[in-house]
């Protein structure tokens, strides 16, 4: 598998404990990382995200102080599914139930074991493509397209509004 990984100088010691795994586990690596600390989370995270289409990328790990703000800019972009995890239990949540292809971990609140055992467990988890799943992704891309996915549920909201 194509994993890219971005960090800035921040995250530089977690990725260097990450990357050797990836390795371990036969994925080609994409380093992202930079050393310069004029550039934000958004700018790694932006730098990495935008190679899934061009580079056949077809995961990401994206490193940021708290996973946050990596993770909104993973979202923004079309097709890419993100979720900062902190814990095993929602990077296997997050695989399986939202087949997710980007993770984004806070470098202020993990160690490096810590990090190891979630990206490992991201990659091992595969999507579990059950009804409500499927259902639930559906809803995400439609959502993506700008349509509203529930509109039964919104029609007398938005009748409502349209008469005041």
């Amino acid at each position: 598998m194509k994993i890219a990984i971005a960090y800035n100088a921040y995250g530089a010691n977690l990725a260097a404990a990450i990357k050797p795994c990836l390795s371990e586990l036969n994925h080609e690596v994409f380093d992202f990382g930079v050393s310069d600390d004029g550039l934000d989370d958004a700018d790694v995270a932006y730098a990495a995200c935008r190679q899934f289409p061009d580079e056949h990328i077809d995961r990401a790990i994206l490193l940021c102080g708290a996973g946050q703000c990596t993770c909104i800019v993973a979202n923004k972009m079309n097709g890419l599914y993100a979720a900062a995890c902190n814990d095993v239990f929602e990077a296997h949540q997050a695989r399986q139930r939202f087949n997710t292809n980007v993770l984004c971990l806070s470098v202020r609140w993990l160690n490096a074991t810590r990090a190891v055992a979630i990206v490992k467990e991201w990659l091992n988890t595969p999507f579990q493509n059950s009804r409500r799943n499927g259902r639930a992704l559906e809803k995400i891309r439609a959502i993506e397209q700008g349509q509203c996915p529930v509109k039964h549920f919104f029609s007398g909201a938005e009748s409502e509004q349209s008469q005041s």
